[in-house]
């Protein structure tokens, strides 16, 4: 979800390397080519002030109700060989390995998608010194596939598919984000008061984050949210610069999306072409 505190300098993550069923359109003006001041994203984001509420903790205790449910409910899944070999790339969220969305990979395999695990192992939160080899295992999945891959990223996995289909529009088909947060950084996360104990800048690190959208993110992106997300802030989740995003609110809380049959519908029909518009 944030950036690892092995990354921080000056108080600030340098996060980025240099660049080379239901929708929030926005109604402003888009950002791209220009700055995004602070008085801007409080008009687009009056409500985001905090990281979610620490009793919301609770949520994750379903997990075993979730993975229970999963199972009851598997073999009631879309099972349609929808994929002709369409490759698609794994992102795990903060501090989880690839294997934490096997559930996601044994599910798309079944229904004829090319899965792809990144090359990266467990996600150690460094935006600066992962982005540049996601990017790369990007490259050699269409260079092998002939063809644009698709992006499914859970939490922090999701903003680093989204950084890297914004380098690499070509190459990225869509994108699918778990509970990713969009905005803030850290700010609107449960990181947020153990960063600030190590002098971390929030601010300065969220405007980074801001900086970013003066480059347009023209990939597609179904973003999934859960207002009881107890790690990152729902509203967080939310893109309201970016033009061809669409975002669905599930039940699912954060740290069960891998694992949830809610979730593997929403990805089949996202991936089936059947977008939530």
């Amino acid at each position: 979800m944030c950036a690892h505190p092995a990354q921080m300098q000056n108080g600030v993550a340098d996060f980025y390397p240099k660049s080379g069923h239901n929708r929030y359109p926005s109604n402003m003006n888009s950002t791209a080519g220009r700055r995004m001041n602070p008085s801007e994203f409080h008009q687009r984001y009056p409500n985001l002030q905090t990281p979610p509420p620490l009793h919301y903790l609770l949520g994750e205790l379903t997990l075993p109700i979730v993975l229970g449910k999963t199972a009851i409910e598997w073999m009631n899944l879309p099972t349609q060989t929808v994929g002709a070999q369409q490759p698609v790339l794994l992102l795990p969220g903060y501090g989880m390995h690839v294997r934490a969305m096997g559930l996601i990979r044994r599910y798309l395999t079944r229904l004829g998608f090319a899965l792809h695990d990144w090359s990266l192992g467990t996600n150690n939160g460094d935006m600066k010194g992962s982005l540049p080899l996601v990017q790369a295992d990007i490259d050699r999945i269409v260079q092998k596939a002939g063809q644009p891959v698709s992006l499914i990223g859970w939490s922090l996995g999701g903003t680093m598919a989204r950084e890297c289909a914004r380098e690499q529009p070509d190459s990225v088909s869509q994108i699918i984000t778990l509970g990713s947060p969009v905005v803030g950084g850290p700010k609107f996360t449960a990181f947020k008061r153990l960063f600030e104990k190590r002098g971390f800048d929030m601010e300065r690190a969220a405007n980074t984050v801001l900086s970013r959208y003066r480059k347009p993110l023209v990939t597609p992106v179904t973003a999934l949210y859960c207002k009881r997300d107890s790690i990152v802030h729902w509203e967080a989740c939310i893109d309201r610069f970016s033009d061809n995003v669409t975002h669905v609110e599930i039940q699912t809380p954060h740290m069960s999306m891998p694992f949830s049959a809610e979730v593997l519908h929403v990805v089949h029909d996202v991936l089936n072409n059947h977008h939530y518009r």
